[in-house]
Order: C-alpha cells, then structure tokens, then sequence
C-alpha cells in the first residue's frame, strides 16, 4: 500500500505543478499525451 499511495502523491504533485499553467477542464488534454511518452520512453530505454 506504501506504493499507492507514493504513486499518488507523485500524481498529486504533477497536478500541482500545472494547475497554475492549464485549466482545470483541460488537464486530461496534457496528461495523457505525457504518459503516452513516457510509456514510449521506458519501452524504448533498453535500445
């Protein structure tokens, strides 16, 4: 349960970091184009 809850507060504090850049309504328009990348990223990373 440690895991949960440190993934939310990562999820939380990224929310933080952008609620001052984009509005409420469109966060979902930039996070999930970010996790999109960042599952390429990590597919990728061994080659």
């Amino acid at each position: 349960m440690n895991n949960f809850s440190e993934i939310a507060n990562f999820i939380w504090s990224v929310a933080d970091l952008i609620r001052d850049v984009f509005k409420r309504g469109k966060y979902q328009d930039v996070i999930l184009p970010f996790t999109v990348l960042r599952r390429i990223d990590s597919v990728l990373a061994p080659t």
